[in-house]
């Protein structure tokens, strides 16, 4: 696996993220409705390619739920689709849920440079 790996409580700056090489990843995007089985839907699978650190980081999710998440992805601005929230990703086999998505801009043109995706082992 080429993925860094952070200890819990680790933290990663930029800095290091940009170093990481693209990986292609799987996204689907959550269709809201659950399926026959009773489980959460998705769209069509599509391969982007990002950035992917193994990390344990407490999360509050879209309802203010703290959970713990598994996975930090950062997807280069411009890439098509960008994951949100309750959308899955597929990395080496291992399916996760996103949890939680931020854009990142740089601090003097406001540009969104990146997308942090904090996804949790589905």
């Amino acid at each position: 696996v080429s993925a860094a790996y952070l200890p819990a409580g680790g933290g990663m700056s930029v800095l290091f993220d940009r170093h990481l090489k693209l990986e292609p990843i799987t996204v689907e995007a959550s269709s809201g409705e659950l399926d026959p089985q009773g489980l959460p839907g998705y769209g069509e699978p599509a391969v982007i390619d990002a950035r992917v650190v193994y990390e344990d980081v407490l999360v509050a999710d879209r309802d203010g739920t703290e959970t713990t998440t598994n996975l930090t992805v950062w997807v280069p601005a411009g890439q098509l689709p960008v994951p949100s929230d309750g959308d899955r990703v597929t990395y080496h086999e291992r399916t996760y849920i996103v949890v939680n998505q931020k854009e990142t801009k740089r601090l003097a043109s406001g540009e969104v440079t990146h997308y942090r995706l904090r996804c949790k082992a589905e």
